[in-house]
C-alpha cells in the first residue's frame, strides 16, 4: 500500500480528482491524502473513503507521500507550490490538466518567474500535447494523454441514467470568469455579462416569453451577478434567476443549454443537450477543441436564427473516443510513477541480433501482415539500413536495465508509421501504452512530424487496446486490418 497526496485548488481540476478516486479501485485501496483549498473544497464532500485532509508536504518518514497528483489552476499557485516542494523532496509528481484551454501558463510561477514542472503532464488528447509541445519546446516534460476521468463519468451517468422527475425550464446560461480571465481591456470582444445582455435583449426585442437560469461559475462572484442583475428591473418578456445548483440537476431541468467556452458547455453536450457556444462580437476564437462539438454563434441574430430550426446535435463520436477509459489510463501512468521507470535509448548496431530474436517471435510473425520467418541475412542488411537511415528512428526500451522491446518510426514528411513489439517476458503488464506515448512525444519533439499513424490486424486485439489506451484514434478499418492514428493537428 501506497501514500498518494492529492492537491488541488479550482474546481474543474477537483473534479477530475474526484471522478478517477470515485472510479479506481486501485486508487482508494492506497492511503490518501488530500490537500484542497478553495473552489475544490465541494467536489470531495461525498467521495468515499474520505481521504485525510492535510495542509502541508510533511518531511516525516511515517507520513511522506510516496507520490503527488495534482491538478492544475489557472491563476491558484497551490499546486505549483507543491510540486517544487515535492521535488525538492524527492517525491514523484504528476499534475493533470482538466480543460483544453491555458495549457503552459498552469505551470508558470508568478512569483518565482519560472516554470514548476512535475516528472509527468497528463492531458486529455493528442492536440493538448500538441500546444504545450509548442508552447515549451525542448523543456517540455514527459506527456501522458489520459482522457478526462470527470467527462468520462459523466458520460457513463448519461448511458445508465433513468428519467427522472425534475422542473422543466426553457434556457440555462453558463457563466464564466471571461472579464477576469481573457478580457480585462476588451480584447476578445465579449465577456460573460455582455453577452448575458445581448441573449436578454434578442427575447425582449422578439417578444418572446422565456425563463433564463443563470448558473455562474465557481471563481465567480455571486455577489457580483447580483449586483449586475439589479440594472434588468423592467424586462417584459424574459424571467431571469440566479441558480446554484448542481450543474447536472440544471442540465436536466433545461431545454437548451447557453454558454461561452466553458467545459460545463462540453458536460452539457454529454447530457444530450442542445448547447450553443456565444461568442458575440469575438475578435479571435478561444478552445476550439471545446465549441467543436457544439453551434458557435459570433452575432445574436445567428443565435435567433439557430433556436427557429430544428435540433442538430454535432456528431461527438471523436469525443467518445478521446474519454475512453480515461481513468485506467490515468490510474496505469501513477502505478508508472511509483514503479521502475521506463527508458528509451536509441537502437545501436549491437541491437542487431536482439532485433532479430524479437521480430521472429511467434507471436509478433502471427500478427504481422507478413507471417514467414525472417532470414538472418536480410534482417542484418534491412537493419543496418534503417539505422542509417535519417528517416528511421529506432529506439530500444529499458526497465530495471533490461532491453524489453522496441519501438521504430519511419517519417513520411509530417507523417510517419509505427511499428512496435515487447518481448514474451513483459507482454501483459501495461507497458505498450507507456512505451508507445514515450515514443510518439520524442518524435514530436525531434521531427517536424505531427501525425503519427500505425495499421494492425483486426485480430490483434492487444495492440488495438494499446493504441487506444496510448491516444490514438481509430481512422479507417477493413475486415483484415484497423488504421489508428495520434495526430497534433
Amino acid at each position: 500500500m501506497k501514500t498518494i497526496l492529492l492537491v488541488c485548488h479550482d474546481r474543474g481540476g477537483a473534479n477530475l480528482l474526484a471522478a478517477l478516486l470515485q472510479q479506481s479501485d486501485w486508487l482508494r485501496q492506497q492511503t490518501l491524502q488530500l490537500w484542497a483549498e478553495g473552489p475544490a473544497l465541494p467536489a470531495f464532500c461525498n467521495v468515499q473513503p474520505s481521504p485525510l485532509k492535510v495542509k502541508q508536504l510533511t518531511q516525516n518518514q511515517s507520513d511522506k507521500p510516496d507520490l503527488v497528483i495534482c491538478a492544475t489552476s489557472f491563476n491558484a499557485v497551490l499546486e505549483r507550490e507543491v510540486v517544487r516542494k515535492a521535488k525538492q523532496l524527492g517525491i514523484p509528481t504528476m499534475s493533470v490538466i482538466d480543460s483544453w484551454m491555458n495549457l503552459a501558463s498552469r505551470f508558470w510561477h508568478p512569483l518565482q518567474q519560472c516554470y514548476d514542472f512535475p516528472d509527468l503532464i497528463g492531458v486529455i488528447d493528442a492536440p493538448s500535447a500538441g500546444k504545450l509541445l509548442e508552447a515549451l519546446g525542448e523543456n517540455t516534460p514527459p506527456l501522458a494523454i489520459v482522457g478526462q476521468p470527470y467527462l468520462q463519468g459523466l458520460l457513463q451517468q448519461q448511458q445508465a441514467k433513468t428519467a427522472a422527475i425534475t422542473q422543466q425550464f426553457d434556457f440555462l446560461y453558463c457563466s464564466e470568469p471571461m472579464q477576469q480571465s481573457y478580457n480585462q481591456h476588451g480584447e476578445l470582444g465579449y465577456d460573460q455579462y455582455s453577452v448575458f445582455n445581448d441573449i436578454v435583449q434578442l427575447f425582449e426585442q422578439n417578444h418572446q416569453h422565456i425563463e433564463l437560469v443563470v448558473k455562474p461559475h465557481p471563481a465567480e462572484s455571486i455577489d457580483d451577478w447580483q449586483h449586475y442583475l439589479q440594472k434588468f428591473t423592467s424586462l417584459k418578456w424574459v424571467h431571469y434567476r440566479l441558480s446554484s445548483e448542481p450543474l447536472q440537476d440544471l442540465f436536466a431541468g433545461a431545454n437548451v443549454v447557453f454558454g461561452m467556452v466553458s467545459m460545463a458547455l462540453l458536460e452539457a453536450v454529454l447530457a444530450d443537450k442542445p448547447v450553443y457556444s456565444c461568442q458575440f462580437n469575438r475578435r479571435f476564437a478561444l478552445a476550439d477543441e471545446i465549441t467543436r462539438y457544439m453551434q458557435i454563434c459570433t452575432e445574436p441574430v445567428q443565435l435567433w436564427h439557430a433556436l427557429q430550426q430544428p435540433v442538430q446535435r454535432i456528431q461527438s463520436a471523436p469525443l467518445l473516443s478521446v474519454l475512453h477509459q480515461s481513468y485506467q489510463r490515468l490510474e496505469r501512468w501513477l502505478q508508472y510513477l511509483l514503479g521502475a521507470p521506463l527508458h528509451l535509448r536509441m537502437a545501436v548496431p549491437d541491437d542487431c541480433q536482439r532485433y532479430f530474436h524479437w521480430v521472429n517471435d511467434p507471436v509478433v510473425r502471427s500478427m504481422s501482415f507478413q507471417t514467414e520467418p525472417v532470414q538472418w541475412h536480410e534482417h542484418q542488411q534491412w537493419f543496418h539500413h534503417k539505422l542509417e537511415n535519417p528517416q528511421a528512428l529506432l529506439m530500444v526500451a529499458e526497465q530495471h536495465g533490461k532491453e524489453i522491446g522496441q519501438i521504430r518510426f519511419d517519417i513520411e514528411g509530417s507523417s510517419c508509421w509505427l511499428d512496435y513489439s515487447l518481448s514474451t517476458a513483459v507482454r501483459g503488464q501495461g507497458l505498450a501504452p507507456l512505451m508507445l506515448q514515450l515514443g510518439c512525444q520524442r518524435v514530436f519533439q525531434t521531427t517536424t512530424c505531427r501525425q503519427i499513424k500505425a495499421q494492425v490486424k483486426l485480430l490483434n486485439t492487444a495492440s488495438c487496446r494499446a493504441l487506444l489506451t496510448a491516444g490514438f484514434l481509430t481512422q479507417s478499418q477493413s475486415d483484415a486490418w484497423v488504421q489508428f492514428e495520434l495526430s497534433l493537428d
